[in-house]
């Protein structure tokens, strides 16, 4: 049966499967825009997919269009572009935290106290109050608060409230004494009663009930549709858990996977668990698969973690690194003997460069294509630039962090170095392959901040990126990142058809019009998978 929709009807389709089980299809009378290797625009008017969910051809006006598709859709000229890929992310974490209290737009001590109360008083029942998103330098006043601050509004209950970065978190004096932390045994000895880092964060979250079944199921959906309604069709999950993966399977058993969802786990315990000896097959149609491990050599800066070669700024410490050098390559070298992608958080210059030293020496062992990831690269010491390129490298960045906590950033390291932070531009010039990570943002809005950073410095004009290229870092380059680049990240024959409609020409407008485009809907596998209007 032959279904005919426009792209005003289909928005009204709220699910999943609301259309065949990928049907034959054509997606006519649209702006297409897809991108090559080299990040270069190639526009089309229709696409034409397959029963697999795949791309059969993309279409100009003087095309000849398939005489009797299952189904066809109108596009009624809206732009079309490919989904984006998160290169870096934690999927039930964003999910969580979605469904706690949320502080991330509180400009102020007083905001956030007002919104803790509010949120306390509609849940009665709750036995914690959990909460993140708040970041004391967009307040008022910049000042780290404390746990009284908390106890004036709520001391019946455990209040445990992270950063937006996730490094820092606030606790009242029920829930410090719930995780059995008197003030100083906080790693961060200078710290006001209540704020925690470190060692201590761990402390705290073990000391907080897991979360029932359903709520972990429930937490999946929210990070879900957050994705898809920013656009993302693919995601990296770095740091999965067994629990996280079993997870995923059971919204795969239940044809409730929508996102792709490329898995590394959290170290060598559970990737074994999961996989086994090997990367595990492309599981429901592409949607889920672990092929790789993450390890962690440090934190970041603002919360002074970072492992850097000089002395902070603002202390006389130089953080630490949590793997020492043998520890650091028994591991890689564990998960690379049987063929998994290993992926290494490095964020200060002494960090990446113990991660250097150790791919110097096991590429030595590893031959072919590994594609080592660094991950979080913020601080890297101008003498490795040439290093990176020497390797089989792919290095993970994060701009929306620089842009949210860049006035701490510079109070952490000092003005005459944060040039050097997140110096994309100089990666790029040395012909290392760089991925981008939303995390928080949606991609055009952290696309925008980039370009006006570099509109400010109009003496670098060798250095700038391109708008048409800077695509390609939220697109095809986190693909390559997870050896998923003949599958993802671009719109061509043999491609998954995952794509979204936006209300404007990305690649015509200014950057603040860039920065407020919106997503109309997002397709993964030649399926509606979200719609603004049924927001489902």
């Amino acid at each position: 049966m032959k279904i005919v929709k426009t792209l005003a009807l289909m928005a009204g389709l709220s699910t999943f499967f609301a259309l065949p089980a990928y049907a034959d299809g054509l997606i006519d009378q649209v702006n297409g825009i897809t991108f090559d290797n080299k990040g270069h625009p190639y526009r089309f008017n229709g696409l034409q997919i397959d029963r697999e969910g795949k791309v059969v051809k993309l279409l100009s006006k003087n095309d000849k269009r398939p005489s009797s598709p299952d189904f066809y859709l109108n596009g009624q000229n809206k732009t079309l572009i490919p989904g984006f890929v998160e290169a870096h992310s934690h999927v039930m974490a964003l999910g969580e935290q979605a469904l706690e209290l949320d502080l991330s737009d509180s400009h102020s001590l007083a905001e956030a106290q007002e919104k803790l109360k509010k949120f306390a008083d509609e849940h009665p029942s709750a036995r914690w109050i959990l909460g993140s998103g708040w970041n004391e330098q967009i307040w008022h006043s910049p000042t780290m608060p404390q746990a009284s601050d908390i106890d004036k509004i709520v001391n019946d209950r455990p209040v445990w409230l992270l950063r937006s970065d996730g490094d820092i978190g606030w606790a009242n004096s029920l829930a410090l004494e719930k995780a059995q932390i008197k003030p100083a045994q906080n790693a961060d000895k200078s710290s006001p009663i209540g704020i925690l880092t470190g060692d201590s964060i761990t402390r705290m979250k073990q000391a907080i009930p897991p979360l029932q079944p359903v709520d972990r199921d429930a937490a999946f959906l929210k990070a879900q549709k957050i994705f898809l309604e920013r656009g993302i069709t693919t995601v990296t999950d770095m740091g999965s858990s067994v629990d996280d993966w079993n997870i995923m399977r059971r919204m795969g058993d239940m044809g409730r996977l929508r996102l792709r969802i490329k898995s590394y786990a959290q170290g060598l315990e559970p990737l074994l668990s999961i996989a086994g000896k090997y990367p595990t097959a492309l599981l429901y149609n592409g949607h889920l698969s672990m092929s790789g491990v993450t390890f962690s050599i440090d934190g970041n800066i603002v919360s002074r973690h970072a492992w850097l070669k000089q002395a902070y700024a603002d202390s006389n410490q130089q953080g630490s690194d949590n793997l020492n050098d043998a520890k650091l390559r028994n591991l890689m070298s564990r998960a690379a003997m049987d063929g998994f992608q290993v992926a290494v958080q490095a964020s200060g210059d002494a960090a990446n460069n113990q991660l250097l030293n150790a791919i110097d020496e096991l590429s030595e062992s590893y031959k072919g294509d590994r594609r080592w990831r660094m991950e979080d690269a913020s601080l890297i010491d101008s003498e490795d630039f040439k290093r990176l390129s020497k390797y089989d490298l792919v290095v993970s960045m994060q701009p929306s962090s620089y842009f949210t906590d860049k006035s701490v950033i510079e109070q952490r390291i000092g003005a005459n170095r944060l040039s050097e932070i997140e110096a994309w531009d100089t990666l790029i010039d040395h012909s290392v392959p760089v991925t981008f990570g939303a995390i928080s943002a949606s991609p055009f809005e952290t696309m925008a901040d980039i370009l006006d950073r570099q509109d400010s410095h109009p003496d670098q004009k060798d250095k700038k990126i391109n708008r048409e290229s800077l695509f390609a870092y939220y697109t095809i380059q986190p693909a390559y990142a997870s050896f998923s680049e003949k599958q993802v990240g671009r719109l061509m024959a043999g491609y998954y058809a995952d794509f979204i409609f936006v209300d404007r020409d990305p690649l015509t407008v200014d950057n603040n019009a860039l920065r407020q485009t919106k997503i109309l809907e997002t397709w993964v596998g030649g399926r509606q998978a979200w719609s603004q209007n049924s927001n489902k």
